[in-house]
């Protein structure tokens, strides 16, 4: 591993000259000048013997991938509630009087209609009239597969029940 001081001993054998910020001699990286006949480019090699575009594309990439599950997140739920709104909010003005209803009335309302239809697959026959209606699109070629997929998709995030002991 080179040193600070070997680093600026090369540097100033080098007959080039060279600028670097404070503090970019730092304790765990090594610095090297790799010089050409038309051009001088300075390398950054970490400990392992990276150069500087891989790390620096490895670093990229996990920003990337960290933030990417967040952004998306964000999206849908924006998406989500901007179509709640656009489809609720058509309903609701069509049924109200236009000087009742404000923005944001929609999504309340798909809100709504999600919880009551949560509260209603609680009910036995509920659940007896949808697990009807599913096997009925389970029986169609191009619908059962895309259901089903989604169906497998929305069980990996739904809440187990958990006894006790």
């Amino acid at each position: 591993m080179i040193t600070a001081d070997t680093f600026i001993d090369l540097v100033n054998s080098s007959n080039t000259c060279c600028y670097f910020p404070a503090g970019v001699l730092q304790r765990d990286m090594s610095y090297f000048l790799i010089s050409h006949a038309t051009q001088h480019l300075l390398f950054l090699i970490n400990d392992y013997g990276v150069p500087m575009f891989k790390a620096i594309s490895k670093i990229l990439l996990t920003g990337f991938l960290t933030l990417f599950p967040v952004i998306l997140t964000i999206y849908l739920l924006y998406w989500i509630a901007v179509t709640s709104e656009d489809i609720m909010g058509t309903a609701l003005r069509w049924v109200l009087p236009h000087a009742s209803y404000f923005p944001g009335l929609g999504m309340i309302a798909g809100l709504i209609v999600i919880f009551v239809v949560g509260l209603l697959m609680k009910a036995i026959i509920v659940r007896q009239l949808f697990a009807f209606s599913e096997a009925i699109l389970l029986r169609l070629p191009l619908i059962k597969t895309v259901y089903r997929a989604m169906r497998d998709l929305f069980d990996f995030f739904k809440p187990k029940d958990q006894g006790l002991g």
